[in-house]
C-alpha cells in the first residue's frame, strides 16, 4: 500500500472566477481582496478555457463552480469547452494545477498566525489584554502620538456585536 501527500497551496488554481464590471466601491474592494485568476488559457492544451468563461455570473462559470475537484472540474470544463479533450489534458497536470488551493494566514511581521477577530467578538466580554487599548497602539507599536484616530479595542468588539447583542 503507498500514499502521498501532496501540499495543494503551491498550485495554480484553476477554477478562481473574476467580475470585470465592479459596480461600486464594496465590488470594488472584494475584487482587489480576491487575488489573480491564473491564466488557465496560458496552460498549454487548455486554451479552449479562454477567460471570458470565467466571469462571475455567466452560464460558464456556474459550471465550473461545480468543479469542487479537479476531476469535476474536467467534467466542467468539458461541458463549456467541448471536443477539446480537457479530461485528457488535465491528468498530467496533477502536480501543477487544484480547485482548491488555500493558504495560511501568517503574520510575517510577527513571525505568527494571524488572530481570528471573530473568536474575540464572540466572548462574553472583552478579554482584559485588550481593555483601555487603541488597535493601531497595540497591534502595530505605534506612539499615541502618531494615532490620533486609533480605534478602541472595546469600540470594535462592541461594534462587531451589535447584531448579537441588539434589543
Amino acid at each position: 500500500m503507498a500514499w502521498a501527500v501532496l501540499d495543494e497551496g503551491i498550485k495554480a488554481r484553476i477554477n478562481t472566477r473574476h467580475a470585470d464590471d465592479a459596480a461600486n466601491n464594496g465590488m470594488k474592494t472584494a475584487e482587489l481582496g480576491a487575488g489573480e485568476r491564473p491564466g488557465v488559457e496560458f496552460v498549454p492544451d487548455l486554451n479552449a478555457l479562454e477567460r471570458k468563461l470565467f466571469k462571475q455570473g455567466t452560464p460558464a462559470s456556474v459550471m465550473i463552480d461545480k468543479g469542487i475537484t479537479r476531476l469535476n472540474f474536467a467534467l466542467s470544463g468539458e461541458q463549456i469547452a467541448p471536443g477539446k479533450g480537457i479530461r485528457v489534458v488535465l491528468q498530467p497536470l496533477t502536480h501543477d494545477v487544484t480547485t482548491h488551493s488555500l493558504g495560511l494566514c501568517t503574520d510575517t511581521t510577527r513571525g505568527s498566525l494571524k488572530q481570528d477577530f471573530q473568536l474575540l467578538t464572540n466572548a462574553a466580554s472583552l478579554p482584559a489584554i485588550y481593555q483601555n487599548k487603541g488597535v493601531y497602539v497595540s497591534r502595530l507599536g505605534m506612539p499615541a502620538a502618531s494615532a490620533p484616530s486609533d480605534p478602541t479595542w472595546a469600540s470594535l468588539w462592541e461594534f462587531a456585536r451589535l447584531y448579537r447583542d441588539k434589543p
